[in-house]
């Protein structure tokens, strides 16, 4: 592939994902092909970063049913270097769970776990994963923090962002009762809570 093959296939990228409605089975093949570039031509894997390529290629298979291929790529990507949000294992179970398989992401749930880090002002609730190599060690990645705000005895949520910075979750009020705090981060969906 040279570079006029790479900024074709550029192009092709932008113009199918760009597409309103988007193709899931056009994305998928354009997303393949330009993942097995980044492999095996220089110049692709200058242009664009596989573990973004295939972050995107499984989606697209997950939309088309495929979840075989989706974990095979999600592995893939957590090979590459992979590192976002949530853990990647978590989505490989997430995959798991939606073609029926119960069992084998409850296996994999059961390594991703929460520890909590508890200061005088406030507890961190935190997502403690092992690593996925099986070499490293484990990483310690803060969900959300519940802060002894009030003088009343009431905690309040907070929520972390990508830079790691707390704010005040505004979506629930101030509680005295914990255990219903921790049910709506657990329960709510809401995607700030998504370690």
């Amino acid at each position: 592939m040279g570079v006029r093959e790479v900024t074709r296939l550029d192009r092709e990228l932008e113009e199918t994902l760009g597409a309103r409605p988007r193709d899931p089975a056009a994305c998928a093949d354009v997303l393949a092909r330009a993942a097995f570039a980044c492999r095996t031509d220089p110049i692709a894997a200058q242009r664009w970063v596989e573990a973004e390529l295939l972050d995107e290629l499984v989606d697209c298979y997950e939309t088309l049913g495929r979840y075989d291929e989706a974990i095979t790529v999600m592995r893939r990507a957590l090979q590459v270097g992979w590192s976002g949000e949530p853990d990647g294992r978590c989505r490989i179970a997430e995959l798991l769970m939606r073609d029926g398989r119960v069992d084998q992401a409850t296996e994999i749930w059961e390594q991703v776990k929460v520890e909590t880090d508890v200061s005088p002002r406030h507890v961190d609730i935190v997502e403690v994963r092992p690593p996925w190599d099986g070499v490293r060690a484990a990483t310690r990645f803060p969900i959300a923090r519940l802060r002894n705000a009030q003088a009343d005895g009431q905690r309040s949520i907070y929520w972390r962002d990508s830079n790691l910075k707390f704010h005040e979750y505004k979506r629930k009020r101030p509680a005295k009762n914990v255990q219903a705090l921790l049910e709506h981060i657990e329960t709510s969906g809401d995607p700030v809570f998504c370690g």
